[in-house]
């Protein structure tokens, strides 16, 4: 039987998933991944509200299909891994930070040498920064021209706000043997946040919103208002699907709203990285 990897990063769900989609597309068995990167995490304060933020999200993903959860340096990790399960192919999505892709293109050298793949997918945005370039094929510096012509790209392309569904996942998701031992957050020399954590529920946060876009333009400037989506750090850590948002937009003709071009914005900053990484 052919196995998989599926490595979570910031896209903390599963549905709407493009690596994991194309896992169960393409494999009889997906083992889900989850590292706490060492790398990263040595740097943060022992109660960090984001990294017990990620955690108890991970706690309810755990409650529905297998996660194996690690601590470590990711890439000693993932090769670690495709050699003891003997793994055929290493599926994620995009990151675009340099440290990420840093460490993506050790990870894809030291998996490639084990005789196995690495496959990185689009998720986290719906255009390549390729795909939004200038009259001079130059990348835009600003955002109006940038918010102008990516509207009208994707009205071209608007496959890419297409739901992604995994194929028989239920059957498919795996557990390595020695994952999931990490069930607290002392486990990883963390402890719980005491400022308040938002709602780790993102749906029913996108929900309480969806009425309240067409008055974000005005109600956003009013700190006393419940005016805005509350959905950054969903979006942030890919609690939710951006697709999905998108989708909603679309169909109801919201596509030049405010609140639309605030995702834009999103998008922009993440183009900004990828061309002007000394950022």
């Amino acid at each position: 039987m052919n196995s998989a990897i599926y490595w979570m990063r910031r896209d903390l769900r599963w549905d709407d998933n493009s690596a994991l989609t194309m896992a169960c597309s393409e494999y009889d068995k997906v083992y889900p991944v989850f590292i706490f990167d060492e790398n990263i995490l040595l740097k943060l304060p022992e109660d960090d509200h984001r990294v017990h933020f990620i955690f108890k999200v991970l706690q309810k993903l755990q409650q529905k299909y297998p996660l194996s959860i690690y601590y470590g340096d990711p890439t000693t990790i993932i090769p670690k891994l495709v050699k003891a399960y003997k793994v055929d192919k290493v599926f994620t999505n995009e990151d675009y930070e340099a440290y990420a892709l840093k460490r993506d293109k050790e990870v894809t050298s030291k998996v490639a040498s084990l005789g196995a793949e690495f496959a990185i997918f689009r998720d986290h945005i719906n255009l390549k920064a390729t795909e939004v370039l200038n009259n001079s094929n130059a990348p835009y510096k600003v955002f109006t021209p940038y918010k102008n012509k990516w509207l009208d790209v994707i009205h071209n392309n608007l496959d890419r706000f297409s739901e992604m569904k995994p194929k028989r996942i239920k059957e498919k998701l795996a557990q390595f043997k020695d994952g999931g031992k990490i069930s607290a957050l002392k486990d990883i020399d963390f402890k719980p946040s005491s400022i308040l954590l938002p709602s780790i529920d993102a749906k029913a946060t996108w929900k309480k919103f969806i009425d309240k876009i067409v008055s974000y333009e005005k109600g956003r400037d009013f700190p006393r208002e419940d005016a805005t989506s509350k959905l950054s750090v969903h979006l942030r850590f890919g609690t939710i699907s951006q697709r999905q948002l998108w989708r909603y937009l679309y169909e109801n003709d919201l596509m030049h709203s405010v609140w639309a071009s605030e995702l834009i914005w999103r998008e922009f900053f993440l183009y900004l990285i990828q061309h002007f990484p000394e950022m």
